[in-house]
């Protein structure tokens, strides 16, 4: 379990780094075509998540949101503001 588990530590740490710029290192199994389809499958979901946290935080911080310390004349009685 753990030679899998370390197995799927170095294929995340692969994949993390190609979404930052770096060039992944040479792997034994790169002529192997299952494997080749499985780290394409792993990069093209991470990047797909690495791009919908980019737009879902753009939108969040690029919105404006106005916040009221009330919204109509009954309010105003039962609040603080002179």
């Amino acid at each position: 379990m753990i030679g899998f588990a370390g197995d799927l530590i170095n294929i995340y740490w692969i994949a993390f780094r190609s979404n930052l710029g770096g060039q992944p290192p040479a792997m034994r199994g790169d002529k192997v075509f299952s494997f080749r389809a499985m780290l394409f499958a792993i990069f093209f979901v991470a990047n797909i998540v690495f791009m919908c946290y980019r737009a879902s935080l753009t939108s969040e911080l690029s919105n404006r949101k106005v916040r009221m310390p009330f919204y109509d004349l009954e309010g105003v009685l039962h609040s603080d503001f002179q």
